[in-house]
Formats: C-alpha cells, sequence, structure tokens
C-alpha cells in the first residue's frame, strides 16, 4: 500500500504539468506575461515541492519524500526562473521543515540543498536548449537520476561520523526515491511532448523511424552508459562482496582461536596451580600431607598459609599410594573411601594421565578430554570432570600421586573470573559467545543476556555450523550475523564469533555506494554535457540545413546555406549552393524559354478578342481583361449584325493559366459561332452548351453573360449562364443590378434550358459587365473587395465615359490589392446606349 500512495505522490506533478499545459494551449493563460506564468509555475511546482517534505512515504524503515521533482519538472519544461524559484523554495522550507518534525534533522542541510540544485541545474540544462524547443526526455531523466545520487552522495558527506546510519538510508530509500522521481520527469516529459504534438496538429505518436536525429543518438548513448553502469555495479558489487566476505571470516576466525588458546591458557593455569599449592602445603606441614590438607580443609583458618591457598582448592584433590594402595579423595571439605572397583577404574585414569605425563615437556598435563566422576551429583548421574596429574612426589622416596579435577560447572566459575581478561581485545564489537562441554552449556559473551529463550537460540547454531571455520549467516536475537565456530580438545571447548552483518559489509557497502554513486554523477554528467555538445555541434547544424532546404524547396531560391565548421558541413554546405545555383541557371533558362512562350499565348488570347473600343452608331464600348497570369480564362467579344443589332458577351472560364485559355478559346469559337449561325435568343447559348458539354473530358465550364441591343430601339435582349449580374445606371443615376434569372453554366450538362430576358435602354444609359476577379480582390489583411465596394466605386464614377469609368475602376482594384499577387483574372465590359 505504501508504495501505491508513492506512485499516487509521484504523479502529482504529472497532473499539474498537464492542467497547466493544457491551460496555455486552450485558454487566455497563455495571453499573461511571461513574468506572471513564472510566478505562476514556481508557486505551484515549489508548493509540490513542500507537499513531498511533509507527506514522506515510510518505505522499507525509511521516509521516501518525491520533492525534487517538483523544481526539476518546473525548471526543465515550463522555464528556468520558475525552476529555480521553486527549488528555493521548496529547499528553503525542507531546511526549516526539522523544526516542526516534519523531516530528519541528519539530512537537514543535504536534503534542503539538493531540491536548490534540482531547480538550478534544471534551469541550467533548460538554457542550453535551442530556443522554443523543448528539453528532450532522455536528458531530463538523466538529470533526475543525476539530481537524486547528488542528493544522496550530501547525505553522506553531511554525516561522515555516522556512516552506519547513511547505509542504511541508501538501502531502504535510494532505489524508490530515484524511481519516483525518474519516472515523475518521464512521465510529464513525454505527456507534454505529446500534447503539444496534439495542439499543434502533428501526428501524436512517430514511429523509431521518424524519430529526430537527436533523440535517436541520446537514446543509443543512454542505452550504452546503463549497460555500461549495470556490469560496473556488479562487478563491484562481486568484488567488495567476496574481499568483505574473506576479511570477516579472517577476523572471526582469528578472534575464535585467540579466545580458544586464551581460554585453554586460563584452564592450564589454574589446574597447574592447584597441584603447585598442594606441593607448597606440604612445605608448609611437614607432617603426612593428608593429615595436613585434612586439617587444612577441616579447618579453614588454622596455619600461617591456610587463607592464602583457600582460594586454589575447587575441584577434586587426590593422593594415591600405591604401595598401601590407598587412596582420599577431598573436594570441597568432602573425603570419599573407594570401594575396590571404584578404585580400580580410578587407578586406571590416573595411570592413564601418568602415562600421558611422560610424554610431556612439562610437569604436569592439563585439559585432558571429560571422562566420568566416580561420584554421584545431586541429579543422581555421574557428572564429568576434567583432569590433571601433577608429578611432584611429595618426598623423595614417596610414591603418591596428585591429581587436581574439575567438573563441568567449576570450569564454568574458572572461566567466568577470566571473561574479561577473554573478551577484552575483539576487532568487531562481536558477540563472541563461548560454549563449553558436550551440551554446549553458555558461559559468556560481550552482550548478550543468557536468558532462556537467547539460549536455545544460541544453542540451535550448532546445526548450522558443524564445519569447523566455515562462516555462515545466522539470525540470532532477531538480527542477522556471520558466524564462524571453532573447537579443540575433543570437542572440550567451543568459541562461535560473530559479527552483524550490517557491520561487517559496512566499509564494503560504504565502497559499492560510494564508487556506484561517482560513476552515476561521471557518466550522467558526461552524457548530459556531450549530448550538449551533439546537439550544438552537429543536429543544429544538420537542422538549419533541414531549414535552408525547406526554404528552397518552397521556391526561395536565393536561400545560402551558410552552415561550416567541419569539413563535412562546409562540402555539404558548397555542395547545395552550388547544385542550387545550377539550378537557379536551369530554371532561368527555362523561365526565359517558357515566358517567351506565353507571351505569345498571350499575344494569340488578345489577339483573339475584338481589341478595346467598339463604336457603332449610337453604341459605345470599352472593354479590357487582366489574366491573373500570362493568360487567362476570361474573355469578352462585341460584334454587329446585319439585323441591326449588336452583341457583347463577357465570360469566365473556371481555372486558370494555359488550360483556361485553351477552353476560353473554343467557348468563345463556339457561343460566337452559334450566334453569327442566325439562331435565336437562347437557342444559341443552348445550342454552344451542348457542343462544350458533349467534348469535354477535364469537365471544365464557363460562365457567360451575353446580350443583343437593337441600336435603333434600344431593345436589349440578354441570357446568364451563371454569371455574375451586371449593373445598369439610368441616365446617369447610380448603379443596380440587373435582376434576371441565372441558369447553370456552360459545359457542365448536355440539353440544359437557358432563358432569354428582354430589357429596353434609353439614351445615357449604361450597363457594367464584369467577372468575379473584381470582387475577389484581397488587401495586405487578406479582405475582398466585394460587391458593395465595387458597387460604390460604379457610383462614384458614374458621370464618366466607358474607357474611364472602367480604367477608373480598375485604379480602385490596383490601389486596394497594392503589395498583393492578382488572385483571379480580371475582366470589365462598359456600354454605353446614346442618342
Amino acid at each position: 500500500m505504501n508504495y501505491f500512495y508513492l506512485a499516487l505522490e509521484g504523479l502529482l506533478p504529472v497532473v499539474f504539468a498537464i492542467i497547466l499545459k493544457v491551460l496555455n494551449h486552450r485558454t487566455k493563460f497563455n495571453k499573461l506575461p511571461y513574468w506572471a506564468k513564472q510566478v505562476i509555475y514556481a508557486v505551484i511546482f515549489g508548493g509540490i515541492a513542500i507537499f513531498g517534505t511533509e507527506c514522506g512515504i515510510k518505505i522499507n524503515e525509511g521516509v521516501i519524500n518525491v520533492r525534487d521533482s517538483g523544481p526539476i519538472i518546473a525548471g526543465l519544461f515550463f522555464g528556468a526562473p520558475a525552476g529555480v524559484a521553486a527549488g528555493f523554495i521548496g529547499g528553503l522550507e525542507r531546511f526549516l521543515s526539522v523544526y516542526w518534525a516534519a523531516g530528519r534533522e541528519t539530512t537537514q542541510i543535504a536534503c534542503s540543498v539538493a531540491t536548490v540544485l534540482a531547480g538550478c541545474l534544471a534551469a541550467l540544462l533548460k538554457l542550453t536548449v535551442k530556443k522554443n524547443k523543448e528539453v528532450p526526455v532522455v536528458a531530463a531523466c538523466t538529470l533526475a537520476i543525476v539530481i537524486e545520487i547528488i542528493h544522496m552522495m550530501l547525505v553522506y558527506l553531511t554525516n561522515m561520523d555516522n556512516v552506519s546510519m547513511v547505509i542504511k538510508i541508501y538501502r531502504s530509500v535510494v532505489g524508490p526515491m530515484i524511481v519516483a522521481n525518474l519516472l515523475a520527469v518521464m512521465l510529464t516529459g513525454e505527456s507534454l511532448k505529446h500534447l503539444d504534438r496534439l495542439y499543434s496538429h502533428k501526428k501524436v505518436f512517430v514511429r523509431f523511424r521518424d524519430q529526430s536525429l537527436s533523440s535517436a543518438i541520446q537514446q543509443s548513448t543512454l542505452l550504452i552508459a546503463l549497460l555500461t553502469f549495470t556490469v560496473g555495479f556488479i562487478s563491484i558489487n562481486s568484488i567488495q562482496k567476496k574481499v568483505s566476505t574473506d576479511t570477516t571470516k579472517t577476523i572471526l576466525k582469528a578472534e575464535a582461536e585467540d579466545i580458544s588458546n586464551e581460554t585453554k591458557s586460563v584452564l592450564n593455569y589454574a589446574l597447574g596451580d592447584y597441584s603447585v599449592d598442594l606441593y607448597y602445603l606440604d612445605k608448609v606441614y611437614p607432617e603426612d600431607f593428608n593429615d595436613a590438607f585434612r586439617k587444612l580443609k577441616g579447618k579453614p583458618g588454622r596455619g600461617k598459609y591456610a587463607w592464602e591457598y583457600e582460594g586454589c582448592f575447587e575441584g577434586y584433590f587426590v593422593t594415591i599410594d600405591e604401595d598401601s594402595k590407598s587412596v582420599e579423595i577431598t573436594e570441597n571439605k568432602k573425603t570419599y573411601d573407594l570401594h575396590d572397583q571404584e578404585l580400580d577404574t580410578f587407578k586406571s585414569i590416573v595411570w592413564d594421565l601418568y602415562a600421558k605425563l611422560k610424554l610431556s615437556p612439562t610437569n604436569y598435563i592439563a585439559l585432558d578430554y571429560y571422562r566420568d566422576s566416580f561420584d554421584i551429583n545431586d541429579q543422581g548421574q555421574k557428572e564429568k570432570v576434567i583432569y590433571s596429574l601433577e608429578n611432584n612426589t611429595l618426598t623423595p622416596d614417596s610414591d603418591d600421586y596428585i591429581v587436581v579435577c574439575m567438573s563441568v560447572d567449576q570450569v564454568r566459575q574458572c572461566l567466568d573470573r577470566n571473561v574479561e581478561f577473554l573478551l577484552h581485545d575483539q576487532t568487531y564489537h562481536t558477540g563472541v559467545t563461548i560454549l563449553f562441554g558436550e551440551d554446549r552449556q553458555y558461559i559468556d559473551s560481550t552482550f548478550l543476556s543468557p536468558e532462556r529463550e537467547l539460549l536455545e537460540e544460541m544453542q540451535s547454531l550448532e546445526s548450522k555450523v558443524k564445519n569447523n571455520g566455515a562462516l555462515v549467516e545466522v539470525r540470532l536475537n532477531g538480527q542477522d550475523y556471520y558466524c564462524l565456530s571453532v573447537a579443540n580438545y575433543h570437542d572440550v571447548l567451543y568459541v562461535y564469533s560473530l559479527v552483524t552483518i550490517d557491520e561487517a559489509e559496512l566499509s564494503a557497502r560504504v565502497s559499492m555506494y560510494s564508487s556506484s554513486f561517482l560513476f552515476v554523477i561521471v557518466v550522467g554528467l558526461i552524457f548530459l554535457v556531450a549530448n550538449g555538445m551533439i546537439d550544438k555541434l552537429f543536429v543544429r547544424k544538420m537542422e538549419s540545413v533541414g531549414e535552408s532546404l525547406d526554404r528552397i524547396t518552397a521556391g526561395k531560391l536565393n536561400t545560402k546555406i551558410t552552415v561550416q565548421g567541419f569539413e563535412e558541413f562546409n562540402k555539404l554546405s558548397d555542395g547545395i549552393n552550388h547544385t542550387v545555383g545550377r539550378l537557379k541557371g536551369y530554371i532561368k533558362e527555362a523561365n526565359e524559354r517558357i515566358l517567351k512562350e506565353l507571351l505569345y499565348a498571350k499575344q494569340i488570347q488578345l489577339s483573339s478578342l475584338p481589341g478595346n473600343h467598339y463604336s457603332f452608331n449610337n453604341i459605345s464600348i470599352y472593354a479590357e481583361t487582366n489574366p491573373a497570369k500570362y493568360v487567362g480564362g476570361d474573355f469578352y467579344d462585341f460584334y454587329a449584325t446585319d439585323d441591326n443589332k449588336v452583341h457583347f458577351l463577357i465570360a469566365d472560364v473556371s481555372g486558370k493559366g494555359i488550360p483556361a485559355a485553351l477552353f476560353m478559346m473554343r467557348a468563345k469559337s463556339s457561343i460566337k459561332a452559334t450566334t453569327l449561325m442566325g439562331l435565336e435568343y437562347p437557342t444559341n447559348i443552348i445550342e454552344a452548351n451542348n457542343g462544350l458539354s458533349r467534348e469535354n473530358p477535364n469537365n471544365m465550364f464557363v460562365t457567360a453573360w451575353q446580350g443583343s441591343i437593337d441600336y435603333k430601339t434600344g431593345t436589349l435582349n440578354y441570357v446568364n449562364a451563371g454569371h455574375e449580374q451586371p449593373y445598369i445606371s439610368r441616365r446617369g443615376k447610380d448603379f443596380i443590378k440587373i435582376e434576371g434569372k441565372k441558369v447553370a453554366p456552360l459545359g457542365c450538362f448536355d440539353g440544359l434550358t437557358y432563358v432569354k430576358e428582354e430589357l429596353k435602354l434609353n439614351p445615357g444609359d449604361k450597363i457594367f459587365l464584369y467577372t468575379d476577379g473584381c470582387e475577389d480582390a484581397v488587401n495586405k489583411k487578406n479582405k475582398r473587395f466585394t460587391g458593395e465596394k465595387l458597387n460604390a466605386t460604379l457610383n462614384k464614377y458614374k458621370k464618366l465615359n466607358p474607357e474611364e469609368l472602367a480604367k477608373a475602376v480598375k485604379h480602385e482594384l490596383m490601389s486596394y490589392s497594392k503589395g498583393c499577387d492578382q488572385f483571379d483574372d480580371i475582366t470589365m465590359l462598359v456600354l454605353e446606349y446614346k442618342k
């Protein structure tokens, strides 16, 4: 569940980052001044850093604070000032949090400095990125890892007097803390990148092969760095683990053997001294030794040396007179007289010891293995005793022997008095436990208390440490230890040497973490610097070349590529410039050739038109056309027939350029031919439409308005085939549109029916015909001239004659669209009916 809360806390800055990005794209938030938005970003992500401090998540006996991701995200994705400010907000609050117990005092400085560094380093990385470009997600993730490693290094540097605590913090929080901050930064970067692509109407998800070159280089470099770190970390960890284990084993074994040898010396000294004491007791009481011994033990305090040797008389003191076969055993003021069978058994033991004594370089043999006692203890069992034989005879001619024996309890009492001497000099602060005897009876240790449950734990160790000198891991008293055992003297003495695993591996872990952290920092910084250099020296130059090529392919052939710096870029720039130069030459030649051909085409097209002026009796006509290209699809026509009529026409072919010009020639010829054939309106238009529709593979069409005026009567008949309605001015009054029925353009469908309409003209009336290029002319603000402006212009110049009126309208159109390319063909025809 704690990991779930950790994930939620890590997602908090991601959610806020997405919300802010959406607001920036979809609302008026984007209109705020830059500094105002930076303040908002700093407050929000600084607050997220504070939330991370105050709401730490307990993981693995440690507290994790997802604090640094807020300043990192602010600096990398929302602006350098916001990152620095958010870092200082979160760092200052972390420094003060110890006063209300929201943060550890031991990591106060380290955590505060790390949060400030998070914002500053993120801002620095943001400043190195090209303007209007986002920090790559790979670089952002690398920075997040480096900052958290610096955070951990600062914890070590500020707590070098308590390294064990630092290692516990590392083992508890390093992994989850790095992963939490890393995922927060990575998810933010990916989310914002896809949101930007979405709102810029680009493909949201890009295939790997369509990624940018810089992204591919960064991903490959990071992959190599991660593989290198993984191999290095595993190698370092394995080596440090092996060295630490071998060192621990050597030290523990040396300690156990030292203590074992010292214990042997203590027991040898005790048993030997008892024999020596008896020897000197004989010197004090020269009478019969047994009598003297009994007097001394029976009456403590009597004799000059009684109290001096009282403390040595522990155990069994045995005298044997081989000649008289007498045996006397004294133990704590108690004397035993053995029966013959017991005496024989005991004598065999004594003689066995005596045989060993003859082989010994000293005058006594000590610490022999345990044997059954001749006595029955309080539990009704023969207890175990250890023997020592003293060869100092009481008199030169005496055959008496002195045997000193100690039971298990007495050995323990002896070692209890000397345990401080035995355990005082250990390399580790270990709990060295001495177990004595076949039943592993606890003697003492440095820090373990001999409670019943603890004794059971220690006695259970026997099954795990059967092999002497083997290093094994055991759990004792609720803690993990390395344990090594040593046994000697026929399994008489057992020494267990223990050390906690944490303490034994402390130096190895410090070395492992330090080397790993330094490796990550160095590799991370090298990665960021290397990618920055690659971006500046290589990627940006390639992007500049690409942008220049985009301009060139868009037709801006005067663009020069000036990317220099390396031989390859010099060759690339010079090669492209040379190629574009030659291409410009080819294009110039082609343009000159095409221009010449277009001029011919224009001359041919204009020559097919009847000219600009026409005057016949009381009718005056002026017309002109201005193609958007050299040739166009607009045309006009006027001519008289022998039935007192003057025909005039204006038309607009769909499309522009050469195709429109060719279709225009066909349409003009068809309409004029049907008219000259004597067909009445609208039969002539119907026949022209049928002819154009039947052989029209490209589905082109032409709008047309044709009229015929009887110059004697002023009667005007006309047909509108999908064209703009012309304007009429009655005797110098304002121009108004001629109302009438508009049918489909010519060439659309075969068999269409058109309508003839009639209008009576009076002397002084003017008619203005035009194509849609007049109304569709645009200015620099991309606004149309419109029919209203055209009507107003006509009324402004209504008193002018046809030619002056047409040129005045043209002048108004050119002035309106000054600085803009002509969008469409412009054609005008003005007719005046005179007296």
